[in-house]
């Protein structure tokens, strides 16, 4: 990744985002003709890294030609490529953010990986302070929460590049078309069960029971502040069980049960 700024007169000002044969550019063009920009690009190229920002700059604004734009300060070159959590080991120093694991960068997907890894970072430790014995459940939660949200993160990224496809044939973007693998993004399940799981009850990581379901197949713990599976259960027991036992608020609780039959990911035909 590269980021820079230069000077490209006769561009609207305002912020744009475009796929290129050789990777993809993020620009914001300025009033008075500078441009902040960040390209994405395969590090094997031979080019020199401005000439192909600047290339980029230009394709990507259909401004000057390229003899014509300027960098006007440093040019900033990073690593961008996806890298999957190691496995948390020590409890007493949790990393968070790209310092567990970097998403790719055109996704978005870093913002949450950020504020995600966070807060299981915090649930942890404040669990370990609670219970000094819950180290061995902090440590898998931790782990299956990197690993699930990483793989999930890293192909949905994967589906959303191959959503370009008039240069699928340039190594760029045929490189980035088949990570991490070829398993769908989302996990798919059908019906309803009832299983432990790890997950967070009044800020502590706890093993409690979760409904699994169609649309949230990694489980679902509480309906609004009721426990799930609990009222999965009277609903198997039919609508007057509900009824019977929160009145007026079963409706709700019903109309919650019948959301998670179909999962949201599902591809839905237009009926027309």
């Amino acid at each position: 990744m590269r980021l820079a700024r230069g000077r490209c007169f006769g561009v609207e000002a305002g912020i744009a985002l475009c796929a290129l044969p050789q990777g993809w550019l993020w620009r914001v063009a300025l009033p008075d003709g500078r441009i902040w920009a960040q390209f994405l690009g395969d590090a094997a190229d031979p080019e020199p890294a401005p000439a192909r920002l600047v290339a980029a700059i230009t394709a990507g604004t259909r401004c000057a030609p390229a003899p014509t734009l300027r960098l006007a300060g440093p040019l900033i070159a990073r690593e961008a490529a996806p890298r999957l959590p190691a496995p948390v080991t020590d409890l007493r120093c949790l990393p968070v953010g790209d310092a567990f694991a970097a998403m790719d960068p055109l996704s978005g997907h870093g913002q949450f990986w950020a504020v995600s890894s966070a807060l299981a970072a915090a649930a942890a430790r404040r669990t370990l302070t609670a219970d000094p014995a819950s180290e061995d459940r902090c440590l898998r939660y931790l782990r299956e929460r990197a690993a699930e949200t990483a793989w999930r993160m890293a192909r949905v990224g994967r589906d959303f590049l191959a959503l370009e496809t008039r240069f699928s044939g340039q190594p760029f973007w045929a490189a980035r078309r088949a990570l991490p693998d070829s398993l769908p993004a989302h996990e798919s399940r059908e019906g309803f069960a009832v299983a432990q799981a790890l997950v967070i009850d009044n800020g502590l990581i706890t093993e409690r029971e979760v409904l699994k379901t169609p649309c949230s197949p990694a489980g679902i713990g509480w309906f609004g502040r009721l426990p799930a599976p609990e009222i999965y259960r009277l609903a198997q027991a039919g609508p007057e069980a509900l009824r019977q036992r929160f009145g007026p608020q079963a409706e709700a609780l019903l109309a919650a049960i019948e959301s998670e039959r179909t999962s949201p990911h599902q591809r839905v035909e237009n009926p027309s």
